[in-house]
């Protein structure tokens, strides 16, 4: 996720990895300034609420990024409390055209890193996972395919990339979630045969795929999600017929159709939480901030972000 001037318009977001989380351990950084700029973004926001259901809690600016970047993967945390760190992971640093990348970046308590680079140059990715753990990057756009289906895991320990098992659809723009590498969850996306939004909702243990309950619409453009295999949640995005507010909840073996996104429809927004609690911000055109209580179904509405981008990214996980 990304700010810099303050700006009304932002979409396209994507949310990162988490299991537990902490509301003011919720990054926002990158992304693609709307217009009339349209400049590559790096600077970063921190929230400092930590309530669900207090209304207009706000977010503090931090240190920009050491790489401008949008499309990409993100996942994990702030990491200045029970937090492990935050991943900004490959992506694009131009646009018009855009140029993929192979950059990993680290952030923890204020300071961004850069880590070893990915095998791949690859945008339009997801990640999940933790920053000090470990995280999988999936499916996106190569410069040799359009719809990947590769799966790479990154591990911080040994600053090292692995090549992991692929998804049995190639799609990207979809939703993603987990708390390391071999517990991470694939929802929706925009994939091939035939080209369109999918419903496709997949875990990883590791080492294999399991297919799980579809989601009940099919959805892509980063239907924005977050969570883990068992306990997930998925925002808003586009079916291929326009943008939508949805709001679906998983509990490991079905999906709950929840209480709406209350503003106007958005594709790719940020979203960090699981299904009990989340945190949204942005996605097209907006900059807006909402959180999500499952036990009173309801969403409260918080300060601003305050730069509108697309192809933003985050995480919230601690």
């Amino acid at each position: 996720m990304s700010l810099n001037l303050i700006n009304p318009h932002l979409k396209f977001g994507a949310g990162g990895g988490s299991y537990t989380l902490y509301l003011d351990e919720t990054l926002w950084f990158g992304g693609l300034s709307a217009w009339p700029g349209l400049t590559v973004q790096s600077t970063t926001q921190q929230f400092n609420g930590s309530d669900y259901t207090t209304a207009s809690q706000t977010w503090t600016t931090k240190t920009a990024a050491n790489t401008a970047k949008y499309l990409a993967g993100s996942c994990g945390s702030a990491g200045s409390s029970q937090g492990a760190g935050a991943l900004f992971v490959t992506g694009s640093t131009t646009y018009g055209p855009d140029t993929r990348s192979t950059d990993l970046q680290f952030y923890k308590n204020g300071t961004w890193t850069t880590k070893a680079a990915a095998s791949v140059a690859i945008m339009l990715n997801q990640s999940a996972g933790t920053g000090e753990g470990s995280m999988l990057n999936m499916g996106g756009s190569s410069a040799t395919s359009g719809y990947e289906t590769r799966v790479d895991s990154y591990d911080y320990s040994s600053n090292a990339w692995t090549a992991q098992t692929g998804l049995s659809q190639g799609r990207y723009y979809s939703g993603a979630g987990g708390s390391s590498f071999d517990s991470a969850i694939c929802m929706g996306g925009w994939g091939n045969s035939p080209v369109a939004a999918k419903n496709n909702v997949d875990s990883y243990d590791g080492s294999s795929w399991t297919n799980l309950s579809g989601l009940p619409t099919a959805i892509s453009h980063n239907a924005s999600g977050d969570g883990t295999p068992d306990s997930a949640i998925n925002l808003a995005g586009y079916t291929g017929a326009g943008d939508v507010n949805l709001n679906s909840t998983f509990d490991g073996t079905s999906w709950t159709s929840q209480s709406a996104l209350p503003s106007a429809a958005r594709t790719t927004c940020l979203c960090a939480g699981n299904q009990d609690n989340a945190i949204q911000a942005g996605g097209s055109g907006q900059v807006i901030c909402q959180t999500w209580d499952l036990s009173s179904t309801t969403w409260t509405t918080q300060g601003n972000i305050s730069v509108g981008v697309s192809g933003t990214g985050g995480g919230g996980n601690g």
